[in-house]
């Protein structure tokens, strides 16, 4: 019963097209050139489109939903991510105190969002249509083929890459008034990042006081945490920062930050040991051996990664494999030089702003063998409350290995001790550093346009994957066009710097072309010279809105099933729906006391959230100090 190449082998009385981004489409128009089918189902939003624009009548897989689906499809991907903790594969994934499994935390939780959502929902369409022949491509093929025969494959040669987030980094680039976004990959970006730390390296190479304590910062933005580099002059403490991922000095205001603080920069050049190219065919042997046994458990793999009481291990093997393998010699990379840095140099303490990265994980490894406190400092503004406490703990809000929760405010205490469950020696209630002296480090002027800041659909969150919900959040953006453009406001839109999220830009032109999309930069001095912000969502951009002293406006587009977050709790912003989004602005436009009664209310809002502001940087500080 099944096919090869698009070619029918028997008729059948009901046939349907599952349909996603991978799908070859020219092969999908032969096929409706000799049979029609019964039913297309398309499993995205860009597929979907894509049908649209060529008027093809099709359902979306989120049709054969329940209500119930998207949150129990949620707990499904926190369980299956956290494989590595089982006690079958730990000793295979243990090395040099880190858990290799865990590297990749966050890349199996983007992966495994989309990749049981479809699985799902190919389950449920093969119950509704069991004597189908099913005809698709790629990971949809698979899927099908794990269910029944009844398949016809429409391309044997076009295959999914194994692309994962971080896989690419996003550059972008402003060119006279016009913004530009491309995509590099991974490879060449550590290449070029390389070459620049030469340069670093010479300038800024640690130079220690024994004498003095020494801290290790790990990934911290230079041009965010300004004021804590610059007043790090005030205290005798050695600073080194090691940045992975991301320089210490990539522009020239970086380049002034890092050379009027006390701060020195640990690069590969100063880490690598001589012996390394030697040395390291043996460790990355080593560490394939490791992966080469993992792989060989197979019974566990494929009793654990059930959906449905059927296996998904057949289909999700290569993505595995691919995902880990491709990384060893630079994991091998990383642990040998998060090594050398732990014993060229006497740490007292590092200081990091999550735990899943791959650099954070690498150097609490090595701190924790030798007994060195862990500071994890709060990053940003999160939903803090029960119902998001499983997607904290995933995206690490709150800490797993760290000694100590430095947290920003009383409002975020209470949600580390209620909903994080942390005990109350561990949290250090200090404030942001990152946010001293806003007020007067960005111009605040009350220029004739309004900012709209859209976060994203989602890529960690099932709803956000969700076709209809992603219309939604369009169909808001181009609402929020259409009322700026019908008052003759000008609007300025700043989307979130996600590579995967969807591309609003021809929605926009459609409406209104001289509407800027700004891809770069920070959106900082864009709230302050803004009269009004709009937010689609929880972003740490409206405490940074509310810091600013700007009204702002909340218009959630996708409910994410996260309860009510505190600063809608406390009426800090107004909050709106797309239908009652004009009468919102038009009342903050022209009703002088009701805006300034918002900006009042954010300010209290503001005030309860941040201990120490503007002097949280000194916090630290003697709290670092004190270790």
């Amino acid at each position: 019963m099944t096919g090869v190449n698009g070619q029918l082998t028997q008729n059948t009385n009901k046939q349907v097209i599952l349909v996603d981004l991978e799908t070859d489409f020219y092969s999908i128009k032969e096929y409706l050139n000799q049979k029609p089918p019964s039913l297309i189902i398309t499993f995205d939003y860009a597929s979907h489109t894509k049908l649209l624009e060529n008027n093809i009548d099709h359902k979306t897989s989120d049709d054969f939903l329940t209500e119930f689906d998207p949150d129990n499809l949620q707990n499904q991907v926190y369980k299956l991510t956290r494989w590595y903790e089982n006690e079958s594969v730990l000793n295979e994934i243990q090395y040099e105190g880190i858990n290799i499994g865990r590297l990749f935390h966050e890349q199996t939780v983007h992966y495994l969002i989309k990749f049981l959502k479809k699985s799902h929902e190919v389950f449920q369409i093969f119950n509704k249509n069991k004597q189908a022949m099913f005809i698709a491509d790629g990971i949809l093929y698979q899927l099908i083929k794990n269910l029944t025969n009844s398949t016809i494959e429409i391309t044997q040669s076009k295959r999914e890459e194994h692309a994962f987030v971080h896989d690419k980094v996003r550059i972008n680039m402003k060119i006279g008034n016009r913004y530009f976004m491309f995509l590099i990959s991974r490879s060449w970006y550590l290449k070029l990042k390389s070459l620049s730390e030469m340069v670093i390296n010479l300038l800024f190479s640690p130079k220690i006081n024994n004498s003095q304590k020494t801290v290790l910062l790990v990934e911290l933005p230079t041009n965010r945490f300004k004021y804590f580099f610059l007043k790090s002059k005030k205290f005798t403490l050695n600073l080194i920062f090691y940045g992975r991922r991301r320089p210490a000095i990539w522009d020239y205001k970086s380049y002034n930050i890092i050379k009027n603080s006390n701060c020195k920069i640990a690069t590969q050049h100063s880490l690598i040991n001589s012996n390394w190219k030697n040395s390291s065919p043996k460790t990355i042997a080593h560490l394939e051996d490791k992966i080469t046994k993992l792989w060989q458990k197979e019974d566990f793999f494929r009793n654990y990664f059930i959906q449905n009481g059927i296996s998904l291990w057949k289909i999700l093997q290569p993505k595995f494999k691919a995902l880990i393998q491709n990384r060893i010699p630079e994991i091998a990379l990383e642990v040998e030089l998060a090594k050398n840095l732990f014993n060229k140099y006497n740490f007292n303490s590092v200081l990091v702003l999550h735990e899943i990265g791959m650099t954070e994980q690498v150097v609490i490894g090595q701190a924790k063998k030798r007994n060195i406190p862990v500071i994890l400092l709060q990053i940003g503004h999160h939903f803090d409350t029960p119902e998001a406490k499983a997607y904290n703990v995933s995206a690490s809000v709150y800490p797993t290995d760290a000694t100590k929760f430095v947290v920003w405010g009383n409002i975020t205490e209470r949600d580390a001790l209620t909903n994080g469950k942390i005990s109350r020696s561990m949290i250090i209630n200090l404030g942001s550093p990152r946010y001293d002296n806003i007020l007067s480090d960005y111009t605040i002027s009350d220029d004739d346009f309004i900012l709209l800041a859209t976060p994203g659909p989602g890529n960690m969150v099932v709803r956000g994957q969700i076709i209809k919900n992603i219309e939604n959040y369009l169909m808001s953006i181009r609402k929020i066009c259409e009322i700026t453009t019908k008052h003759k406001k000008k609007l300025i839109i700043k989307p979130h710097t996600d590579a995967d999220d969807i591309d609003i830009r021809k929605i926009v032109r459609e409406v209104n072309p001289e509407i800027q999309v700004v891809t770069t930069g920070d959106i900082l001095p864009m709230i302050g010279s803004c009269s009004l912000m709009i937010m689609m969502g929880l972003s740490t951009s409206m405490l940074e809105c509310l810091m600013l002293q700007k009204p702002l406006i909340c218009v959630p587009a996708i409910d994410f099933n996260f309860g009510i977050p505190e600063p809608l709790r406390s009426n800090s912003c107004a909050i709106a729906t797309i239908d009652n989004l004009e009468d919102t602005v038009l009342k903050i436009m022209y009703n002088e006391n009701y805006k300034k009664e918002l900006i009042e209310r954010g300010n209290k809002y503001v005030t309860e959230y941040l201990s120490n502001l503007n002097h949280s940087s000194e916090k630290l500080f003697e709290f670092l100090n004190s270790i």
